[in-house]
């Protein structure tokens, strides 16, 4: 399988590449084995190609921190996804073909909904207060069941045509440097995506 390798940092599309990796199997107890349909090229992963971001791991890493797949086979013990469903992860090292993750770290999406993505919101002064926020430790302080109920209903506004994610363009994952590069453009209309198996539906 194809996964996206960052063997340096700096330049973010000179320090990453794709890779040929061994297939990851069958999953194993509590685990989830999903097809990677799309991840977006988001600004935090950009900061960690350069070696800026809050978290730096040891080199060669796979970035990324979210994508959507479909379900290919489930382990003894999951229950709460089987084998076609659509999913979201959030966990790092996303980059790849195929994910093998631990049941619970996966979250079933309305299955009329294509792409989950998040939503831009701009923040126009005066009178205003941008506060910072970390998705992480906001979900942290969530149980399971209540990230499951605020994807699910993002899912359903992403559906409903209330939240809008525009993509400007999906690039094969065997393109990743140009990818990456694009991602850092100014003035875009929409996301930057990759899709490692074929543009997705």
């Amino acid at each position: 399988m194809k996964q996206v390798l960052l063997e340096r940092y700096g330049q973010p599309e000179e320090g990453v590449r794709c890779a040929e990796v061994p297939d990851l199997g069958a999953p194993a107890a509590g685990e989830v084995v999903f097809d990677v349909l799309a991840f977006p090229i988001n600004p935090a992963d950009i900061s960690m190609c350069r070696g800026t971001y809050r978290l730096r791991p040891s080199l060669p890493a796979t970035p990324g921190a979210e994508c959507v797949g479909r379900v290919t086979a489930v382990g003894a013990g999951v229950s709460h996804v089987q084998p076609g469903d659509l999913v979201i992860n959030l966990q790092r090292e996303n980059w790849a073909q195929r994910r093998r993750v631990k049941g619970d770290d996966v979250i079933a999406i309305p299955p009329s909904t294509d792409l989950l993505q998040a939503a831009m919101i701009r923040i126009n002064p005066p009178n205003q207060t941008l506060v910072g926020f970390i998705l992480g430790r906001g979900l942290a302080k969530r149980s399971l069941a209540e990230i499951r109920a605020i994807y699910a209903d993002l899912g359903e506004q992403v559906r409903k045509g209330v939240l809008l994610a525009p993509v400007e363009k999906v690039y094969p994952i065997e393109e990743i440097k140009a990818a990456v590069a694009h991602a850092q453009q100014g003035e875009r209309s929409g996301k930057i995506l990759v899709a490692p198996n074929g543009a997705p539906r």
